[in-house]
């Protein structure tokens, strides 16, 4: 988000070289290369595919007297496969429109119509290309043992963590009702009452369980900092705090360098 949000709100140029001399025609169609939406909306998402994938795709939807490009229209990548006859051309499986833009669209998709398959030639599309490796492959384990720390913590948080346990240190054994039984009077006096009391024959433990443990603490503070290197973004940015690199000690200068 920090890095296509920040993109996408820079200008656009359009740029001639003749006889060794750069000319800027100014930004012309590019001032918004997708008439449907936004500059800022069309260039955050080739921003977003090239950042993951390393590669982003643009279908042209107009071309001038020249048949050079003056519109396009953004083809998701993950959307995107080559067509299967050889071609070189691919098959853009199109969502409708109506679904991006609708709050509830993850739960019901496809909810408003069906979806579009739509074969592109390879001279009707545009390749974007990122002179570095898209994360999704050079840090693909990084991102991926982030993902199941997230995952498991979320898991140990719908776990129910005991306070403690009663202990039976003598005399006859408890049936499972009788335990039960136990344990829950003992519980709902801990409810209302702040003393609690036990006979000769049992014994209360407190539960050595560490919610901190648990919930994968530090191991998840190792990987975001990890996840901010993949990403090529100051730690501190993203609220990322790594010991001995704090703004504190940083100049307005260095800070604006990174």
């Amino acid at each position: 988000d920090l890095i296509c949000g920040t993109l996408s709100t820079l200008p656009l140029d359009r740029w001639r070289v003749r006889n060794g001399n750069e000319e800027n025609l100014g930004p012309g169609w590019l001032s918004r290369p997708d008439p449907s939406h936004t500059r800022g909306w069309f260039v955050a998402c080739v921003t977003d595919d090239l950042f993951f994938y390393g590669v982003a795709l643009a279908r042209i939807t107009a071309r001038d007297d020249l048949n050079k490009p003056i519109a396009l229209e953004h083809m998701p990548l993950i959307d995107v496969t080559p067509n299967p006859d050889g071609s070189g051309g691919v098959i853009w499986q199109r969502w409708p429109a109506s679904d991006w833009w609708s709050w509830g669209w993850p739960a019901g998709w496809p909810a408003s119509g069906p979806v579009e398959l739509i074969e592109v030639d390879r001279r009707d599309f545009v390749v974007f290309e990122s002179a570095v490796t898209g994360i999704l492959r050079g840090g693909a384990g990084v991102l991926s043992t982030a993902a199941r720390l997230d995952g498991a913590a979320d898991r140990f948080a719908g776990v129910e963590m005991p306070a403690g346990w009663l202990k039976q240190t003598g005399g006859e054994p408890l049936s499972p009702e009788q335990a039960t039984t136990h344990v829950t009077q003992f519980a709902e006096a801990r409810a209302v009452n702040a003393i609690a009391y036990l006979n000769e024959v049992l014994e209360y433990h407190e539960s050595t369980i560490d919610p901190p443990r648990l919930q994968l603490v530090e191991g998840r503070s190792y990987q975001d900092p990890a996840v901010a290197r993949v990403c090529n973004v100051p730690n501190y940015a993203v609220g990322v705090a790594v010991p001995g690199d704090s703004m504190t000690y940083k100049t307005a200068v260095t800070a604006r360098l990174d």
